[in-house]
């Protein structure tokens, strides 16, 4: 399909050809060629610097931490506040790096609630009292998970 950004003043079916007549292997189309990949490219160019692991910043103490240290709390398509201890669900994220008596207390306070409508940029957020106990809850059921996927691999040694 043509369109202004493919078509560069010339017919499909035309071929291109260099000056000494051999035809020329055009940008994106497949087949054999001397020139390395842009994966090999990758390989070889070094790390860019500044480009590492991105911080986030806990929405309670601003703390910045990295997504091991923090947890994500994400915002269900009704409003609801959830862990998201794998920090794989869609949408914008709010990160938490507090204990489970910061957090209980922050959210009894009403001081949770504040900083979830500011990281979520909406009014409409709901956070369960239970907060601390789904959290805990999800971060238990993750590492039983792992141990579990571990153990199939044949990575994790237990009995006596």
């Amino acid at each position: 399909m043509r369109n202004p950004r493919n078509d560069r003043g010339r017919s499909l079916n035309e071929n291109p050809l260099s000056p000494s007549g051999e035809r020329v292997r055009e940008r994106g189309s497949r087949g054999s060629s001397d020139s390395p990949t842009p994966s090999a490219l990758r390989a070889s160019s070094p790390p860019l610097k500044g480009r590492g692991e991105r911080e986030r910043t806990c929405v309670l103490t601003r703390r910045k931490g990295s997504k091991d240290e923090l947890i994500r709390l994400a915002l269900s398509p009704d409003g609801e506040v959830a862990p998201d201890v794998r920090a794989r669900a869609p949408g914008r994220g709010a990160w938490i790096g507090v204990t489970r008596a910061e957090l209980d207390a922050a959210n009894a306070k009403g001081r949770l609630k504040g900083a979830l409508q500011r990281a979520f940029k909406t009014n409409d957020v709901r956070v369960p009292a239970d907060l601390g106990e789904h959290t805990e809850r999800a971060l238990r059921q993750a590492a039983l998970d792992r141990l579990g996927m571990e153990a199939r691999a044949g990575n994790l040694i237990n009995g006596s």
